[in-house]
């Protein structure tokens, strides 16, 4: 079995981390939150192997092996499937572009433009005069931002007040709550030392 997926380029270390660290996820619920996560479907480190190894489930990063020309691509689907342009990358929900368009750059100093902008420079898609005008304007229009924050902090159940107040705190390390890099890296040398499951 297979599964067939596109990745980004690789960020730079510190805009990274492991979306699929469970001890770190379940610390910050544990600290956070009363409620119980059982009835969650969750993946993990542990999780990953399973599936790898003992359901022989492969990984497939299909972009790797095709050459990606963005404007053909855009061109084909909205063509053939209709596709509408929602304004930008992950732009595709209220709270996607809130957090990759203001908390991501404004909290934490992480334009991911710069990363998606630099691909196309690199493939030869896009002028590096024609990437820093792109970063010379907002992620995405000023008003909308401003209506997002207010309906993101309503749905947090926030006021704009108390999202600002959290938005201001000193920023956290990822390492804080405790992550799975122990762990990884026992699996990752029994791995290496033993062929388990087959």
């Amino acid at each position: 079995m297979e599964t067939i997926y596109g990745q980004n380029i690789r960020f730079l270390p510190s805009w990274n981390y492991n979306k699929f660290d469970l001890i770190n996820l379940k610390n910050i619920h544990k600290k956070f939150e009363n409620t119980s996560l059982r009835h969650l479907p969750k993946l993990g480190f542990i999780e990953s192997i399973i599936y790898q190894k003992y359901y022989k489930i492969e990984q497939i990063q299909l972009l790797n092996y095709e050459y990606y020309e963005k404007k053909k691509v855009i061109e084909i689907i909205k063509k053939e499937l209709d596709w509408i342009d929602y304004g930008g990358k992950h732009n595709e929900s209220v709270f996607t572009r809130f957090y990759q368009g203001f908390i991501l750059p404004v909290k934490f100093n992480i334009d991911k433009r710069k990363a998606h902008l630099s691909n196309l420079i690199y493939s030869g898609q896009l002028t590096k005069e024609e990437a820093l005008n792109e970063l010379n304007t907002p992620p995405y229009p000023l008003e909308l931002m401003k209506a997002d924050f207010e309906y993101v902090s309503k749905k947090l159940d926030f006021t704009i007040h108390e999202f600002e107040l959290i938005l201001n705190q000193p920023n956290i390390s990822h390492d804080f709550y405790g992550t799975d890099k122990k762990l990884r890296n026992i699996w990752l040398k029994i791995l290496k030392s033993t062929k388990p499951f087959r």
